[in-house]
């Protein structure tokens, strides 16, 4: 990269003094009349104005193209092989070290999916109800046991908790569990009795949400 870089300045530099250099000889050979050159160089300074112009315009088109052929095959880096063209061996550390991030997330998406799928396994498995609710009331995870308790025909993450349940027990232990206490309360639906279980789901003190089980007693 670095000689990619030197050769487009090296290239900019020789189209500058090539312009200067043709400015100075158009200046002697237009000096037929032994004008002094003050005298002819302000005669010439609207064309040299515009010749610098066009230098410089040339010069920042030129620049933005060697920008974009030097930067494109970084912004085109595959995190998961992170290879780079050898003329880009200055930026071999930070491809190995993007390498092994994305192989360190690779990991850590493999190890969460698993624990996904062992936690529903598990809850699935469960004679009694879970409910996983978040601090607004929402319904983040609940299992197949939870419905049929509840004699509901489904439901799914993000609705209402509520619309598991709109009993006063239901909504106490729920208020109390986001609110940081342990509750125990009992269910009454359709001539059975199912007891509530709620704890708050805390983080570095702070109430996140709600686990309510539901045990038919």
């Amino acid at each position: 990269m670095r000689s990619r870089l030197f050769r487009s300045c090296i290239l900019i530099a020789l189209l500058t003094m090539l312009c200067c250099c043709t400015v100075f000889l158009l200046l002697l050979y237009l000096n037929t009349d032994d004008i002094p050159l003050f005298d002819l160089f302000v005669d010439m300074l609207p064309w040299l104005t515009g010749v610098m112009a066009a230098v410089l315009g040339l010069s920042m088109l030129l620049s933005r193209r060697f920008s974009r052929s030097i930067v494109q095959p970084v912004r085109e880096i595959d995190c998961n092989h992170a290879e780079l063209p050898k003329e880009y061996d200055e930026l071999a550390p930070l491809a190995s070290r993007l390498r092994r991030q994305a192989q360190l997330i690779h990991r850590q998406m493999s190890d969460l999916q698993q624990q996904q799928e062992q936690f529903r396994t598990i809850t699935e498995n469960m004679a009694e109800g879970f409910v996983l609710v978040g601090k607004q009331k929402d319904i983040l995870s609940y299992n197949t046991s939870a419905l049929r308790l509840l004699d509901i025909p489904t439901a799914a993450p993000g609705d209402s908790v509520l619309a598991l349940n709109l009993s006063e027990a239901f909504g106490s232990a729920l208020d109390e569990a986001l609110a940081g206490n342990h509750t125990e309360r009992m269910l009454h639906r359709s001539g059975r009795d199912y007891q509530l279980l709620a704890n708050p789901v805390r983080s570095d003190g702070q109430v996140y949400g709600a686990v309510i089980l539901i045990m038919d007693v």
